[in-house]
C-alpha cells in the first residue's frame, strides 16, 4: 500500500506531483471566508515538531494571496485556532 500523503520515495512523490499536489502545501484547507481571509490552511505537525523552511515559504505565499495559515503540534491548540477563525466576522 502506498502512502500518498507522505511519500517515502521518488515514485510516490512523482504520483503526488502528477495529481497536482505541491511540496510544502498545508495538510488541511477550510474553504470558508472569515475576517477578510478567503480560507484557513492548517499545517499539522507531530508534537514538538515545527514546519520546515519550504513549508514556511508556502505559508507566506498563501498569506500574500489572502489566505490564513496556522500550524499546530497538538489537537487542542488546532481546535482552538479553528474555532477562533470560524468566529471571525464574515466578509
Amino acid at each position: 500500500m502506498h502512502n500518498y500523503l507522505n511519500p517515502k520515495n521518488a515514485i510516490d512523490g512523482a504520483k503526488l506531483a502528477a495529481a497536482g499536489l505541491c511540496k510544502g502545501w498545508p495538510d488541511l484547507t477550510l474553504h470558508v471566508a472569515r475576517g477578510g481571509f478567503n480560507a484557513l490552511h492548517i499545517e499539522l505537525k507531530k508534537p514538538g515538531n515545527k514546519p520546515k523552511a519550504e513549508q514556511i515559504e508556502v505559508h507566506e505565499v498563501i498569506r500574500a494571496h489572502g489566505g490564513n495559515v496556522i500550524w499546530s503540534d497538538d489537537l487542542e491548540g488546532c481546535k482552538r485556532n479553528i474555532i477562533a477563525y470560524l468566529t471571525l466576522a464574515k466578509k
